[in-house]
């Protein structure tokens, strides 16, 4: 049996993302002072495409903009992660083909009580995917960064309206 492709893998990525981009629950954070922002990219290059550290400094950028603040993980009981998955596609023959597939993730988490149970652990309470194709490294890092301010927009609104900002 054939190994699926890397093709594969994003095609089944791309069927199955509507399944994960979801709006769970509410955005309030209470008497916090507020969420920390992580990012994480996993790419065959990150100093090409976009670093951990770019990711995050691009997403606190974007929520500066839409006017919130964000606080360092140590400070919160809720996190914003911004994750990049990119890698460039490789034509069977192993030659690298020029063109970019990425997933671009923007997910908030809160502590949440299990009801069973009564303990507190980490839930996902607002998930926003989007998977993309780019004939270019540039323009893959374009549409990753309108794409992030998209997601980060979104999330913004909702968060404002949930915390009567």
């Amino acid at each position: 049996m054939k190994a699926p492709t890397k093709k594969t893998t994003l095609a089944f990525l791309f069927f199955f993302s509507f399944l994960f981009s979801q709006d769970i629950g509410d955005l309030s954070i209470g008497n916090s002072k507020g969420f920390a922002v992580i990012g994480d990219s996993q790419t065959s290059d990150p100093t090409e495409v976009l670093s951990s550290s770019g990711l995050e400094a691009r997403t606190k950028l974007f929520l500066r903009k839409n006017g919130l603040s964000y606080v360092s993980p140590e400070e919160t009981a809720a996190f914003l992660s911004a994750s990049l998955l990119a890698f460039q596609n490789q034509a069977e023959d192993g030659e690298f083909t020029g063109d970019y597939v990425f997933s671009l993730s923007l997910e908030f988490y809160q502590v949440v009580e299990v009801s069973v149970t009564e303990h507190l652990t980490w839930g996902l309470t607002w998930s926003e995917v989007y998977l993309g194709f780019a004939p270019s490294l540039e323009e893959a890092r374009e549409i990753i960064f309108n794409k992030l301010e998209e997601q980060v927009d979104v999330f913004s609104v909702r968060f404002i309206e949930d915390n009567n900002f």
